[in-house]
This record gives structure tokens, C-alpha cells and sequence, in this order.
């Protein structure tokens, strides 16, 4: 095990995976960076669940299950030059994305 994640792992014990960065959590543990982006965002949106800035973070699992449901995205029209919806990644891809070629 790297020290990263051991760092990583002591960070959700003491916080009991209340206050972990998540995106680095997802990374470490083997997500790729579109996952462990969506985990971000995921986090940001359950922090604005609560009247303070912690108490509507969850913990990883319950984290895992809402990023895993892939809820329903509000409807977003980008009408712009190399701008197209990937409906296989679910996500917007621009001209300057290395995705964008495909």
C-alpha cells in the first residue's frame, strides 16, 4: 500500500469518511478522474443540503450509492463551436478536451 493512500485511509478514519477529500479519496482508490470528479460534485451538492458547510457531507458508501444512481441532470443546451454531449460518458465534452477528437 502507498503512503498516499495510507494517508488517504487515515484521513477517513479520524473523520469517519465525513470530511476526506473525496476527488483524492476516488483517485487513490482506483477511480479514474471522470468517477472521482463526479464524487466531487457529488460532495459539493450534499453540501449544500445543510444549513452549515458539514453536517450534509455523507460518508464514502453512501456517497458511492448517489454517484453510482446517476441521477437526473438538469437539462444543459450548449450551443457552441466543438461543443457535443458524450451519451456514453454522460458528460459535455469541449474543444479542448482530449475526448474531443472521437
Amino acid at each position: 500500500m502507498s503512503l498516499a493512500r495510507k494517508v488517504a485511509e487515515e484521513l477517513v478514519e479520524q473523520r469517519r469518511g465525513l470530511l476526506h477529500p473525496f476527488q483524492l479519496t476516488a483517485l487513490l482508490r482506483g477511480e479514474s478522474l471522470d468517477p472521482a470528479m463526479r464524487f466531487a460534485c457529488a460532495v459539493g451538492a450534499q453540501n449544500l443540503s445543510a444549513a452549515d458547510s458539514i453536517s450534509g457531507v455523507q460518508d464514502w458508501e453512501r456517497t458511492a450509492r448517489e454517484v453510482g444512481s446517476r441521477a437526473v441532470k438538469n437539462p444543459l443546451g450548449i450551443d457552441l463551436p466543438g461543443w457535443r454531449f458524450d451519451e456514453g460518458e454522460d458528460h459535455w465534452v469541449g474543444p479542448r478536451d482530449a475526448a474531443a477528437g472521437t
